[in-house]
């Protein structure tokens, strides 16, 4: 298994790299700004993944912008994360799980984060300590009640991480943060911004890091190429493999935490087109994964009915503004 990213050797002048939080200003949504009735456990804002305990009626997650100059929440950040939660009474949970179980293990450590609600109700700030697959139990601290209003507010909370010693860690351990528990809330938005964990007794003022070492580090569990607005967009080159079928191998931005084992895709054969001998054919069918496949890169296979060279080059491009491939790495 690859190793987890040190987000240390990262830095910049500009970040001492405090928040283990990845995305915790929600600036990257690479698969959506607005998911309806979210289902199952769903990613929504990049490594914030919202877990439905019953009805979802109504529910919605989405990105929201703040008023430039608003001085509610410091920093003049750009966006915030919206959970509108319809009428069904049911439990809704919002969480972030934080790469290898080791993170802060046997330290005092302090979660951050602004909140508010169109009607003031009570949540829970809950932790738990995976150690990952063939690993031991689950270790669950005691839920944290916190009481939002309708104005914006800062909650700190300050808890010790059990001693992992003794423990077993197998794979993809992480660290658990349910952030938003709302027990039998209904019909309430539910807005978060700048959220923040770090090592020690005391919440910091909220670390920016660059937008592109965000989005980077973002890329390493979850990556995501999109057609252009137009509905275009060459994806890659590669080439004829036969008269029929085609190859592509296509490097990831960031190594990602481990090889993706499917390919994640929206469209039609017909939203997919080879370009070959200044000619397009629609594929016959959708794009698929190929062998080859590492955390590095990956191997893209799609055919057309005829009229291909083995050996020539071909490309891959959009044919609609529905059509996108991805590749998840996530825990």
């Amino acid at each position: 298994m690859t190793a987890a990213v040190d987000v240390a050797q990262m830095g910049t002048n500009n970040t001492t790299f405090r928040n283990r939080i990845i995305n915790g200003n929600f600036d990257i949504w690479q698969r959506g700004t607005s998911f309806s009735n979210p289902s199952g456990d769903t990613y929504t804002a990049d490594r914030f993944l919202v877990v439905p305990g019953g009805g979802t009626t109504g529910d919605t997650v989405s990105q929201q912008t703040f008023t430039p100059g608003q001085t509610d929440v410091p920093g003049e950040p750009t966006y915030f994360l919206r959970f509108a939660v319809g009428a069904t009474s049911a439990n809704r949970v919002m969480h972030h799980r934080i790469e290898d179980v080791r993170t802060f293990a046997g330290q005092t450590c302090t979660l951050s984060f602004y909140a508010k609600a169109s009607t003031a109700h009570t949540s829970t700030v809950e932790f738990s300590q995976n150690f990952g697959s063939g690993g031991s139990t689950a270790v669950n601290l005691s839920a944290i009640a916190y009481t939002m209003s309708t104005s914006w507010q800062k909650f700190t909370f300050t808890i010790t991480l059990p001693s992992i010693a003794g423990k077993t860690i197998g794979t993809s351990s992480y660290l658990y943060i349910a952030f938003i528990r709302s027990l039998g809330a209904s019909s309430v938005n539910i807005d978060i911004a700048q959220m923040q964990f770090e090592k020690g007794p005391q919440a910091t003022a909220f670390d920016v890091r660059p937008f592109d070492t965000e989005l980077r580090l973002c890329q390493r569990y979850y990556y995501r190429l999109n057609p252009s607005s137009t509905g275009t967009g060459l994806i890659s080159t590669g080439w004829a493999v036969s008269t029929t079928s085609t190859a592509f191998s296509i490097p990831y931005p960031v190594q990602m935490r481990v090889q993706p084992t499917a390919l994640e895709q929206s469209g039609t054969a017909a939203h997919y087109q080879i370009v070959y001998q200044a000619s397009a054919a629609a594929c016959s069918g959708v794009p698929t994964f190929g062998a080859e496949t590492t955390v590095d890169r990956t191997r893209l296979e799609a055919t057309v009915a005829s009229g291909l060279t083995a050996g020539n080059g071909v490309g891959i491009r959009y044919a609609s503004t529905s059509a996108y491939l991805a590749w998840s790495a996530e825990l």
